[in-house]
């Protein structure tokens, strides 16, 4: 029929036209592709991925843990470096005229000196190192689960958008058919043209979503790609599907486990470093000492006496002299501002921490809400109308679009469950981060 043949023309115009769009953007695909076919670009055809290999993967790939393993190695280093004495001085003396004594000329002396700070400095410098290393080893825990909690989140949204690929392939088919069903009607006089536009246009709209998936399913491997360092175009194996179980944990819980989050502990360690650094500025008023042996080589005398002729040693004692009592005072006092600083820096870091905490404990029990409401309650009843109207049209008390809409509500309601599920997973691997709940794998963080 000629009307026939022009919606199927409008609808392969409307989908082509869409398809360009998306070329424009960047998007890899080709005419004569089934729906879904350009998911194959991003997705391993065979396996699937679980999250613990994931995380030992970027535990051990990934180039920001590596640079923090070796900054932790490196501060270890500088503690012989604080804790040894400066390079002695030797210095040679040559006298371009000598200088006549009784005993002799001088003609040349050598002389050997140590500089030593005063006692209980090199003390204090070394446990300001240790502090060092402890901060330094505290950052490569925390980066190390900040890595855990991002491959979690692009791994949870992987599971999500593997889902919504299917059920957007499954919506795709629902529309074909519906739409294939209004045209007949209206060839028979039985359905309007608007009804006939409506199928094709929310066809057209579930293959452009189906496009919109694969590539944000897409971005999402290549996100979770740069955090194993691995090419960002390699392609990324179906997730499996994780399971969903309530977390029964108490926000008030929660308040104390923060006290274990690494920027809480890094703060406690600053607070005592920056309390040595108190004690060691205290120190600027206290002289330093210098210890050095000096030995002159004494010519033959003129005249004849007693050990003429006889070389000279001789022991040098000295000490630095704190004078400037206003540069030494503001260096005190630096140190306790400093000192006093890291404390309310630790008091504003708790109150932050907790804020994200009930923000993503909320957000947590909220989506669980969903979950349960759409698995407990949404999806069986959409099923149960799906059957019943099925069962109305196959006795032909019900329409055709009865049936498809509620078909097509049972997959937005499968949907959005595993959108809420996707949260709601996310929402506790940020809650496990706060509260440091998962045990980092020490081999990898070691090695």
């Amino acid at each position: 029929m000629p009307l026939f043949r022009f919606m199927r023309i409008a609808r392969c115009a409307l989908f082509l036209s869409i398809f360009f769009i998306a070329l424009s953007y960047g998007y890899s695909a080709a005419s004569s592709t089934t729906p879904g076919s350009n998911v194959a670009g991003s997705v391993a055809t065979t396996g699937r991925t679980t999250l613990d290999e994931l995380i030992n993967i970027g535990l051990k790939s990934n180039p920001g843990i590596k640079a923090k393993r070796l900054a932790w190695k490196s501060a270890i280093k500088r503690y012989p470096q604080v804790r040894a004495l400066e390079d002695p001085v030797l210095a040679y003396t040559e006298a371009f005229s000598e200088i006549e004594t009784r005993l002799g000329p001088n003609k040349r002396s050598i002389m050997l000196s140590q500089k030593l700070p005063f006692p209980g400095k090199f003390r204090l410098k070394g446990e300001i190192v240790n502090k060092d290393v402890e901060i330094a080893r505290v950052v490569l825990d925390k980066a190390a689960r900040d890595l855990v909690l991002d491959i979690k989140k692009a791994y949870f949204e992987l599971y999500y958008l593997d889902k919504a690929i299917l059920l957007a392939e499954e919506r795709i088919n629902v529309f074909e058919h519906f739409s294939k069903a209004e045209m007949n009607n209206y060839s028979v006089g039985v359905t309007r043209f608007s009804d006939v536009v409506s199928a094709e246009t929310r066809f057209a709209d579930a293959e452009y979503d189906l496009i919109l998936f694969s590539e944000l399913r897409r971005a999402a491997g290549s996100r979770l790609n740069t955090l194993l360092n691995r090419d960002p175009e390699e392609p990324v194996a179906l997730v499996e599907s994780p399971v969903i179980e309530e977390d029964r944990t108490e926000l008030e819980q929660l308040y104390r486990l923060i006290e274990g989050h690494e920027s809480i502990i890094t703060a406690n360690h600053i607070i005592e470093r920056e309390g040595l650094k108190e004690k060691l500025s205290k120190f600027t008023s206290r002289p330093n000492f210098m210890l050095g042996l000096k030995y002159t080589e004494i010519g033959d005398p003129v005249m004849p006496v007693v050990d003429g002729g006889k070389d000279a040693v001789a022991v040098t004692l000295g000490m630095s002299i704190p004078l400037w009592s206003g540069k030494n005072r503001a260096a005190r006092e630096e140190a306790t501002l400093t000192s006093a600083k890291s404390v309310k820096e630790k008091s504003a870091l708790s109150d932050a921490l907790n804020a994200r905490a009930k923000k993503a404990y909320i957000d947590m029990k909220s989506n669980y809400q969903l979950v349960k409401l759409y698995s407990g309650s949404l999806i069986p009843k959409a099923a149960k109308l799906t059957d019943t109207v099925q069962i109305m049209y196959t006795n032909g008390n019900g329409s055709i679009a009865d049936l498809f809409e509620s078909r097509v509500m049972s997959i937005n309601f499968r949907l959005a469950y595993h959108r809420a599920a996707s949260n709601y997973l996310k929402n506790m691997a940020e809650l496990e981060r706060l509260t440091a709940g998962f045990v980092l794998k020490e081999v990898a963080l070691d090695d």
